[in-house]
């Protein structure tokens, strides 16, 4: 797999993998595989310690020893109790903001708009948000403000206290045949969006707005709003670059907030799972090896060593973003596992990092 970036992947995790699969050394279980290497002067990353909680699906962490489930209880990992943060059945659609102070959720029955609320989290007081329609692609700017929009193309924020305000902009430009606005995202006085697979940006003060890249399928910026991870799809044959069809390969490339393309990252068939850690320095994502097995590895970069690891194998590739957990020694994975059935369960899995800087 060629890199053209300058990021150095850990050859003896590449080594280790190909001998487990010709040997057939590989574990035998259906549930993620996390990969042993003892010569940590190659690698920067291993795995410390695993802990595996089944039928646990978690949103996000709230703290190091806490997560938040699909169920909204809060789930401490180290005597497995949890604890109902809202008693609802129809509750939904929770996002944590950076800070795990506040808790943004919808309650409502089916095909009905219900209430959108605003949790403080240490407490558990909330309130009722005066959102009127459906919210679509909410995005925290900061650790009090939320942006959104609507069915109607229309934006807005609304903030902790209850404030919403409308964005005087309407992101959607392509035909809806031809896909939608989302990863809508705030830095400074510029909107950044994908119409479609156009990213785009807008300036809220000059009302300027221009196409950056296109064929892009997923972009996450970085905690400290400097930096945007992108997936994009490039033509597999160099000579079909220009052209409007062509065979793709995905890449992973990174994006300052100006619109310079500064480094590729990684390249693959298929590449998802992108998220930052809290210190925005390092990536975590997964490579889709397989179309015919869903075979998947979980790999971390650290941006500024330039440098690539490989922790985990045999992950699902249904999985969302994989979340940093506050100090960034831990990170979070919602995977399957099977127990003595003939169906697949689902567990979180909570991988333990450990970081050499030889």
């Amino acid at each position: 797999m060629k890199r053209n970036s300058g990021f150095r992947i850990t050859t003896c995790f590449i080594t280790f993998l190909f001998f487990c699969l010709l040997s057939g050394c590989a574990p035998k279980s259906e549930g993620i595989v996390v990969l042993e290497n003892k010569d940590i002067a190659y690698n920067k990353f291993t795995i410390e310690g695993t802990d595996i909680y089944p039928q646990v699906y978690a949103v996000d962490w709230i703290n190091e020893d806490t997560v938040l489930d699909s169920r909204f209880r809060l789930y401490h990992l180290k005597n497995k109790k949890a604890y109902f943060l809202v008693f609802d059945r129809n509750a939904r659609e929770p996002l944590v903001s950076p800070d795990k102070q506040y808790l943004f959720y919808r309650i409502s029955k089916r095909n009905q708009l219900g209430n959108y609320y605003m949790m403080h989290l240490p407490t558990g007081k909330k309130i009722v948000l005066p959102i009127k329609e459906q919210v679509l692609q909410p995005s925290w700017v900061d650790n009090q403000t939320i942006l959104f929009m609507t069915g109607k193309g229309e934006t807005f924020s609304v903030n902790i206290f209850g404030q919403i305000a409308k964005i005087n902009d309407s992101f959607q430009t392509v035909k809806e045949e031809e896909g939608y606005t989302s990863h809508l995202v705030r830095v400074g006085e510029q909107f950044f969006y994908l119409d479609g697979a156009k990213l785009m940006v807008w300036n809220q003060t000059t009302n300027e707005k221009k196409q950056l890249m296109d064929h892009v399928y997923d972009m996450v910026l970085s905690p400290d709003k400097t930096t945007f991870a992108i997936e994009k799809l490039i033509p597999k044959d160099p000579n079909d670059k220009g052209k409007e069809f062509f065979v793709g390969l995905k890449v992973l490339m990174l994006m300052d907030t100006t619109g310079k393309q500064q480094k590729i990252v990684a390249q693959s068939n298929e590449i998802m799972g992108l998220n930052w850690s809290g210190d925005s320095q390092k990536l975590s994502y997964l490579i889709w090896k397989s179309y015919a097995t869903n075979q998947t590895e979980l790999h971390i970069a650290d941006i500024r060593k330039a440098e690539i690891s490989i922790l985990a194998t045999n992950i699902q590739s249904y999985n969302k973003q994989i979340k940093w957990s506050p100090s960034g020694n831990k990170v979070l994975v919602n995977g399957l596992l099977k127990i003595d059935t003939p169906e697949q369960r689902h567990a979180l899995y909570i991988l333990q990092l450990k970081h050499s800087n030889k």
